[in-house]
């Protein structure tokens, strides 16, 4: 597997636990103060004659934002990954990227998993590239 792709993986695991919270903050954004037409009155009044397709704008940005969509496939993928993978591998992912401020390097996971550095370090590449095939990445 490529270092690129290799990293590429690691990101997405990183950000899995945070992913709803970043789905929202782009739908706020995408919601907030969204203007059309600027106030080009004097004295800041509104237009007589303004159209009123700001909502629908604004729909339609959520549905078709790719960052959105991106972050969806990028959960799913690694929830199904996660569902098939067994129960040492996923302690290794939780303990490597899911944890807050984890201090730990495949070799500590595979001490406090009592399991060798290779076989930790085999499960791990072996979840990324279910993860790199789920996303069509060439690996």
């Amino acid at each position: 597997m490529r270092t690129a792709t290799f990293h590429f993986v690691e990101e997405i695991l990183r950000d899995y636990p945070e992913t709803e919270k970043n789905i929202r903050y782009i739908q706020q954004e995408v919601l907030g103060p969204f203007n059309l037409e600027p106030d080009v009155g004097i004295g800041g009044r509104r237009k007589q004659n303004r159209s009123s397709r700001g909502v629908e704008y604004q729909a339609m940005t959520i549905a078709t934002s790719k960052a959105i969509h991106n972050l969806r496939i990028n959960q799913y993928v690694v929830e199904v990954t996660l569902a098939e993978s067994d129960d040492l591998t996923q302690e290794i992912i939780t303990e490597l990227y899911f944890k807050r401020n984890s201090t730990l390097t495949i070799t500590g996971v595979a001490m406090k998993l009592h399991i060798g550095r290779t076989v930790a370090s085999r499960k791990r590449t072996s979840f990324f590239e279910k993860v790199v095939h789920q996303l069509g990445i060439r690996p």
